[in-house]
């Protein structure tokens, strides 16, 4: 190569084209750019991140709603106390049109529960014990709801002014 060659690459190498231009701007451009869509990532995925625990809370408020729904509203209904007071016969009806499907009854002792029957959302006790010195019951009811969970319920009821009440 002659002088005369080595003069004009040199003298190229000076003149800016359009292309050489849009290379400059955009390797100094790109890096900011980089920086922003991270940080809009960043914001996306923290607002991803709160929609997925709201949609979990949400899930999990109707879940407990959807279950308290199964369960029973007991009313007591045909209260009798017995001629000596030595028992109590009373119809547990739930009023929820969802019904239960008792398993099992107790109370405390030395109460016995010696009859229970179960029909359209009724079911009939007749409870012997002493009510002479007591005026309270508790009636522990094992029972399965309509979506396959085993409860049981602790009632308290309690005999005021002549009428059998859930006190608890």
């Amino acid at each position: 190569m002659t002088k005369k060659d080595w003069l004009e690459i040199f003298s190229t190498l000076g003149d800016k084209d359009f292309f050489d231009i849009l290379t400059i701007i955009a390797s100094v451009v790109s890096p900011f750019l980089l920086l922003i869509s991270i940080i809009i990532s960043y914001k996306s995925a923290k607002v991803s991140e709160q929609s997925v625990k709201l949609n979990k809370e949400m899930y999990l408020v109707q879940k407990r709603e959807r279950d308290e729904s199964f369960l029973p509203i007991f009313m007591i209904d045909n209260f009798s106390l017995g001629p000596e007071r030595n028992y109590i016969t009373f119809d547990l009806v739930n009023k929820n049109d969802k019904d239960i499907v008792p398993r099992h009854a107790g109370s405390e002792s030395p109460a016995e529960i010696y009859d229970w029957k179960k029909s359209d959302h009724v079911i009939k006790f007749t409870v012997y014990d002493d009510y002479h010195n007591k005026d309270h019951l508790k009636l522990w009811l094992y029972y399965t709801t309509l979506n396959h969970k085993e409860i049981n319920s602790k009632l308290v009821l309690r005999i005021i002014d002549g009428d059998l009440v859930i006190q608890e």
